[in-house]
């Protein structure tokens, strides 16, 4: 397979085949390399894209901080763009591995951001639903003996939707 792909969309282009050069510096290779490089390393050196070393990558490849995190957000719709069915399950063990390792050295605090990247993912991929930007409440009440009749209806549902109809 060819180390290049020409395809327009950068969400399209096959990282996971571009063969990673060890014949040349980092500072001379292209652009789709670099990316397969940091995509290949969310499973060993980074758990989430969210713990990409930017200012050392960009030192490491000869370009600025701003080339890595168009990187970081093209490979992001990358990964929403390529998910396969061994793909939860893999993201599963790396969110849970990397949660586990910062437990393990007291990093309470990005253990906790470990899992709010993996509730994101979930919500991103469909798996779960976040709350509604909008909920409506629409409801009757009474005097003396408070009787409350309402409905809830959440962003992107009709009214006819909430009650079942």
């Amino acid at each position: 397979m060819s180390t290049e792909n020409t395809n327009d969309d950068p969400t399209k282009r096959a990282y996971h085949e571009v063969l990673i050069p060890n014949d040349k510096p980092k500072s001379e290779w292209s652009v789709n390399e670099r990316r397969a490089y940091i995509l290949q390393n969310l499973r060993g050196e980074w758990a989430t894209l969210n713990d990409l070393p930017v200012t050392e990558l960009a030192r490491e490849f000869s370009v600025s901080r701003q080339t890595i995190w168009k990187d970081k957000q093209v490979l992001q719709g990358w990964i929403k763009e390529h998910l396969d069915l061994n793909y939860k399950q893999e993201a599963f063990e790396t969110f849970t591995f990397a949660r586990d390792k910062l437990l393990e050295d007291g990093e309470y605090r990005d253990a906790t951001r470990v899992m709010k990247d993996w509730v994101e993912l979930l919500s991103d991929i469909g798996e779960i639903e976040t709350e509604p930007d909008e909920v409506k409440v629409t409801g009757t009440g009474s005097q003396g003996g408070l009787s409350i009749d309402f409905n809830v209806v959440q962003d992107g549902e009709d009214e006819e939707d909430a009650h079942g109809e």
